[in-house]
Protein backbone atom coordinates (compact mmCIF):
# COMPACT_ATOMS: atom_id res chain seq x y z
CA UNK A 1 0.00 0.00 0.00
CA UNK A 2 2.97 2.51 0.98
CA UNK A 3 4.21 1.56 -2.61
CA UNK A 4 1.43 2.68 -4.36
CA UNK A 5 0.63 5.94 -2.65
CA UNK A 6 4.51 6.57 -3.16
CA UNK A 7 3.99 5.99 -7.00
CA UNK A 8 0.49 8.14 -7.29
CA UNK A 9 2.55 11.15 -5.58
CA UNK A 10 5.00 10.79 -8.06
CA UNK A 11 3.18 10.70 -10.79
CA UNK A 12 1.42 13.98 -9.17
CA UNK A 13 4.57 15.86 -8.96
CA UNK A 14 5.92 15.02 -12.50
CA UNK A 15 2.81 16.10 -14.01
CA UNK A 16 2.76 19.16 -11.92
CA UNK A 17 6.53 19.79 -12.69
CA UNK A 18 6.39 19.32 -16.47
CA UNK A 19 3.25 20.36 -17.42
CA UNK A 20 -0.07 19.08 -19.51
CA UNK A 21 2.11 18.02 -22.18
CA UNK A 22 3.05 14.65 -19.97
CA UNK A 23 1.03 11.80 -19.83
CA UNK A 24 -2.03 11.66 -17.14
CA UNK A 25 -1.36 9.57 -13.92
CA UNK A 26 -4.33 7.82 -14.68
CA UNK A 27 -3.21 6.65 -17.79
CA UNK A 28 0.53 5.83 -16.47
CA UNK A 29 -1.15 3.76 -13.45
CA UNK A 30 -3.44 2.37 -16.10
CA UNK A 31 -0.43 1.45 -18.65
CA UNK A 32 1.24 -0.44 -16.06
CA UNK A 33 -1.63 -3.05 -15.03
CA UNK A 34 -2.08 -4.39 -18.90
CA UNK A 35 0.15 -7.41 -18.92
CA UNK A 36 3.09 -7.33 -20.81
CA UNK A 37 2.25 -8.78 -24.55
CA UNK A 38 -0.75 -6.67 -24.70
CA UNK A 39 1.03 -3.32 -25.16
CA UNK A 40 2.93 -4.06 -28.93
CA UNK A 41 -0.15 -5.52 -29.75
CA UNK A 42 -2.02 -2.33 -29.86
CA UNK A 43 0.46 -0.17 -30.88
CA UNK A 44 0.33 -2.06 -34.19
CA UNK A 45 -2.94 -1.63 -34.45
CA UNK A 46 -4.71 -0.05 -36.48
CA UNK A 47 -8.09 -0.43 -35.11
CA UNK A 48 -7.18 0.01 -31.51
CA UNK A 49 -5.65 3.86 -32.14
CA UNK A 50 -9.46 4.90 -32.78
CA UNK A 51 -10.01 3.50 -28.71
CA UNK A 52 -8.78 4.20 -25.48
CA UNK A 53 -8.88 1.88 -22.86
CA UNK A 54 -10.68 2.49 -19.26
CA UNK A 55 -11.13 1.24 -15.91
CA UNK A 56 -14.66 2.16 -15.88
CA UNK A 57 -15.96 -1.34 -15.10
CA UNK A 58 -14.83 -4.12 -12.41
CA UNK A 59 -12.88 -6.25 -13.21
CA UNK A 60 -10.48 -3.88 -14.88
CA UNK A 61 -9.77 -6.91 -18.07
CA UNK A 62 -11.06 -10.49 -18.48
CA UNK A 63 -8.38 -13.32 -19.69
CA UNK A 64 -9.97 -16.47 -21.05
CA UNK A 65 -9.34 -18.95 -24.14
CA UNK A 66 -12.20 -17.27 -25.83
CA UNK A 67 -11.14 -18.72 -29.52
CA UNK A 68 -9.65 -22.17 -28.30
CA UNK A 69 -6.25 -22.10 -29.16
CA UNK A 70 -5.16 -22.70 -26.56
CA UNK A 71 -4.08 -19.12 -25.02
CA UNK A 72 -5.47 -16.39 -23.15
CA UNK A 73 -6.87 -14.33 -24.97
CA UNK A 74 -8.11 -10.83 -23.17
CA UNK A 75 -10.93 -8.29 -22.86
CA UNK A 76 -10.82 -4.48 -22.04
CA UNK A 77 -13.56 -1.51 -21.72
CA UNK A 78 -13.20 0.78 -23.77
CA UNK A 79 -14.45 3.93 -24.97
CA UNK A 80 -14.39 5.89 -28.53
CA UNK A 81 -11.59 8.82 -29.21
CA UNK A 82 -14.37 9.60 -31.97
CA UNK A 83 -17.44 10.08 -29.89
CA UNK A 84 -17.34 8.44 -26.70
CA UNK A 85 -19.33 5.19 -27.36
CA UNK A 86 -17.68 2.44 -24.80
CA UNK A 87 -17.32 -0.98 -25.96
CA UNK A 88 -15.21 -4.32 -25.40
CA UNK A 89 -11.57 -4.28 -27.04
CA UNK A 90 -11.02 -8.73 -27.41
CA UNK A 91 -7.09 -9.43 -28.16
CA UNK A 92 -6.69 -12.92 -29.65
CA UNK A 93 -3.42 -13.98 -28.34
CA UNK A 94 -2.51 -16.30 -30.80
CA UNK A 95 -3.31 -14.62 -33.97
CA UNK A 96 -1.97 -10.68 -31.82
CA UNK A 97 -5.76 -9.49 -33.42
CA UNK A 98 -7.51 -7.14 -31.76
CA UNK A 99 -11.66 -6.76 -32.12
CA UNK A 100 -13.84 -4.49 -31.21
CA UNK A 101 -17.31 -5.04 -30.01
CA UNK A 102 -19.67 -1.66 -29.46
CA UNK A 103 -18.06 1.38 -29.20
CA UNK A 104 -20.43 2.55 -32.17
CA UNK A 105 -20.52 -0.79 -33.94
CA UNK A 106 -24.28 -2.11 -33.49
CA UNK A 107 -24.49 -5.28 -31.31
CA UNK A 108 -28.12 -5.99 -31.12
CA UNK A 109 -28.58 -3.81 -28.02
CA UNK A 110 -27.39 -0.76 -29.72
CA UNK A 111 -23.76 0.61 -30.36
CA UNK A 112 -22.71 1.75 -26.47
CA UNK A 113 -21.84 -0.40 -23.81
CA UNK A 114 -22.68 2.84 -21.20
CA UNK A 115 -25.46 0.11 -19.57
CA UNK A 116 -22.70 -2.74 -18.39
CA UNK A 117 -22.43 -2.76 -14.84
CA UNK A 118 -21.31 -6.19 -14.80
CA UNK A 119 -19.11 -8.54 -16.92
CA UNK A 120 -17.20 -11.88 -16.42
CA UNK A 121 -16.29 -15.18 -19.13
CA UNK A 122 -18.92 -17.12 -19.40
CA UNK A 123 -17.93 -21.10 -19.30
CA UNK A 124 -20.81 -23.16 -20.32
CA UNK A 125 -21.34 -25.03 -23.78
CA UNK A 126 -24.69 -23.00 -24.47
CA UNK A 127 -26.81 -19.96 -23.90
CA UNK A 128 -30.24 -20.68 -22.02
CA UNK A 129 -33.41 -19.17 -22.26
CA UNK A 130 -35.78 -18.79 -19.03
CA UNK A 131 -37.45 -22.26 -19.94
CA UNK A 132 -33.98 -24.10 -20.29
CA UNK A 133 -33.75 -24.47 -23.99
CA UNK A 134 -30.30 -23.68 -25.35
CA UNK A 135 -30.21 -21.22 -28.04
CA UNK A 136 -26.83 -20.85 -28.97
CA UNK A 137 -23.98 -24.11 -29.02
CA UNK A 138 -20.93 -22.58 -27.37
CA UNK A 139 -17.23 -24.14 -28.46
CA UNK A 140 -15.53 -21.71 -26.20
CA UNK A 141 -16.29 -19.42 -23.42
CA UNK A 142 -17.93 -16.36 -23.98
CA UNK A 143 -18.17 -12.95 -22.51
CA UNK A 144 -21.30 -11.97 -20.60
CA UNK A 145 -22.21 -8.76 -20.16
CA UNK A 146 -25.23 -7.95 -18.09
CA UNK A 147 -27.70 -4.92 -18.15
CA UNK A 148 -30.03 -6.44 -15.71
CA UNK A 149 -31.70 -9.52 -14.43
CA UNK A 150 -33.85 -9.39 -17.38
CA UNK A 151 -31.28 -8.40 -19.69
CA UNK A 152 -27.79 -9.83 -21.03
CA UNK A 153 -25.63 -9.58 -23.86
CA UNK A 154 -23.08 -12.60 -25.35
CA UNK A 155 -20.29 -12.24 -26.98
CA UNK A 156 -18.61 -15.39 -28.70
CA UNK A 157 -16.55 -16.75 -30.93
CA UNK A 158 -17.78 -18.74 -33.77
CA UNK A 159 -14.36 -20.02 -35.11
CA UNK A 160 -14.38 -16.94 -37.57
CA UNK A 161 -15.71 -13.80 -35.74
CA UNK A 162 -17.57 -12.66 -32.82
CA UNK A 163 -21.32 -12.59 -32.91
CA UNK A 164 -23.59 -11.39 -30.00
CA UNK A 165 -26.73 -12.82 -28.73
CA UNK A 166 -29.07 -11.01 -26.64
CA UNK A 167 -30.80 -12.83 -23.82
CA UNK A 168 -33.80 -11.34 -22.66
CA UNK A 169 -36.19 -12.96 -20.29
CA UNK A 170 -39.62 -12.51 -19.76
CA UNK A 171 -41.90 -11.27 -16.43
Amino acid sequence: MKTHSLLLIALFVANFVFGQDSIPAAEILLDKRIPAWVKPVIEKSEVAKNYKITDAINPFYLEGDLTGDKLEDIVFFVESKLDGKKGIMIINRGKNTVYIVGGGKDIGMGDHMNWCQTWFVYPDKGIYDGLGSRKVQLKYPAIQMIKSEKLTLFIYWTGKKYKTYVQMFSE
